[in-house]
C-alpha cells in the first residue's frame, strides 16, 4: 500500500503539472485529484503501523521517538539542506528573493505550517509536520498512561481533527483500523471493505472533478474514510508478493521526498545547460524513471545506513 500511495502522489503532481500547463487528457483528468488521496492513505497506514509495531509489553516512549526520529528526520534534513544549498548557489533568483533563514529553520523543525509558511522548502515535507505531531502525541499519552492507551490517543486526535485539522483524524482512523484488525473476524469482510474503499475514492474523483477545493476541505470524509477501509482490507487480505512492489514499498519515503525535486532539476538542466526544450510529457516521464531509480539508490545507500547509524547513536545516548 505504501508503494501505491507514493505513486499516487507522484502521479498527482506530475499530471497536475501537465494540466496546469494547458495540456488536455480527456477523462484521465478526472483522476488527477485521486492521486492526492495518497497522502491520506499514508496517514492511515501510519496510524495502523505505529499501533501494530508498538503493541508490546516492553514499549518505551523514548525508544519509540528515537525509532521514528531515525526513520523520518535524517533523510528529510539531508535532502532539504542539499536542495536549498544547490538552489542558493546556482539560482540568483532564489538567493535574492526566495531564500529565508526563517523558512529553512521552520522546514527543518517541522514548523512551516504553524509558523505561517504555506509549505516547507521540500514541499512534501508539509505532511511530515503532521506525522511528527502524531508521533509526539502518541508517545506523550503512552508515557503518562504507562502503556499504549489507544482509546485516549484516538479521542485526543479526534479533538485535534475538529479544532486544528481534519488530517489528525486520519491517524485516528489508522489506529482504529489496527484495533479492528486484531479481531480476526474482519477477514470475512475484507473483500467488501477493499472494494467499498476503492469505489468510494474513484467516485469522489468523478463527482467532484471540477471542485478539487471541496474535496480537500472535506478530505477526511472523501479520502480518509475510504483509506481506512483500504488499509484495513489490505492488511486482512492474502498478500501477493511482487518484487517490484516490495522494492517500491521500501523506497517509497525516498520517492515521496525526491520526485518533485527531480522533475524541477531535470527540466532546468535540459533547458539551461543544453538549451533544449523537451515536451513536458517526455520530461516528466523521464523524471518519473529517474525518481524511482534515485529513490532506490537513496534507500539503499543513504536512507538505510543513516537511519541505522542514527538509531544506534541515539540509543547509546539514551543508555548513558
Amino acid at each position: 500500500m505504501r508503494a501505491v500511495a507514493a505513486l499516487m502522489v507522484v502521479g498527482h503532481h506530475y499530471f497536475g503539472e501537465l494540466i496546469s500547463a494547458g495540456e488536455t487528457y480527456g477523462n484521465l483528468e478526472r483522476f488527477v485529484s485521486l492521486g492526492a488521496s495518497g497522502v491520506d492513505i499514508f496517514f492511515v497506514i501510519s496510524g495502523f503501523i505505529i499501533y501494530i509495531s508498538c503493541e508490546s509489553k516492553d514499549f518505551s516512549a523514548s525508544r519509540f521517538l528515537i525509532n521514528r526520529f531515525s526513520r523520518v528526520v535524517p533523510l528529510y534534513w539531508l535532502i532539504t539542506i542539499v536542495y536549498v544549498l544547490v538552489l542558493f548557489l546556482l539560482s540568483p533568483g532564489f538567493r535574492n528573493e526566495l531564500y529565508s533563514s526563517g523558512k529553512l529553520i521552520s522546514s527543518l523543525f517541522f514548523l512551516s505550517v504553524p509558523l505561517g509558511y504555506k509549505f516547507p522548502y521540500v514541499i512534501p515535507g508539509w505532511t511530515l509536520e503532521f506525522e511528527m505531531a502524531f508521533y509526539l502525541i502518541f508517545a506523550i499519552i503512552a508515557y503518562f498512561f504507562g502503556r499504549i492507551y489507544v482509546g485516549a490517543i484516538i479521542i485526543f486526535l479526534a479533538l485535534l481533527a475538529f479544532s486544528v485539522s481534519p488530517l489528525f483524524g486520519e491517524f485516528a482512523l489508522g489506529l482504529l483500523a489496527a484495533a479492528i484488525y486484531k479481531n480476526k473476524f474482519v477477514k470475512r469482510f475484507a473483500f467488501f471493505a477493499f472494494f467499498f474503499g476503492l469505489i468510494s475514492l474513484i467516485s469522489t474523483s468523478l463527482c467532484f472533478e471540477d471542485n478539487f477545493l471541496e474535496i480537500k476541505e472535506n478530505r477526511f470524509f472523501y479520502w480518509g474514510v475510504p483509506a481506512f477501509f483500504l488499509v484495513l482490507a489490505s492488511a486482512s487480505l492474502p498478500h501477493f508478493k511482487f518484487k517490484i512492489g516490495l522494492i517500491l514499498g521500501e523506497c517509497s519515503y525516498s520517492l515521496y521526498l525526491l520526485h518533485g525535486i527531480v522533475a524541477l532539476f531535470f527540466g532546468q538542466i535540459l533547458r539551461v545547460t543544453f538549451g533544449v526544450e523537451v515536451p513536458r510529457e517526455i520530461s516528466l516521464s523521464v523524471s518519473l524513471v529517474f525518481s524511482v531509480l534515485l529513490a532506490i539508490l537513496t534507500f539503499r545507500f543513504v536512507e538505510t545506513p543513516v537511519q541505522s547509524k542514527c538509531r544506534i547513536l541515539l540509543n547509546r545516548y539514551l543508555s548513558n
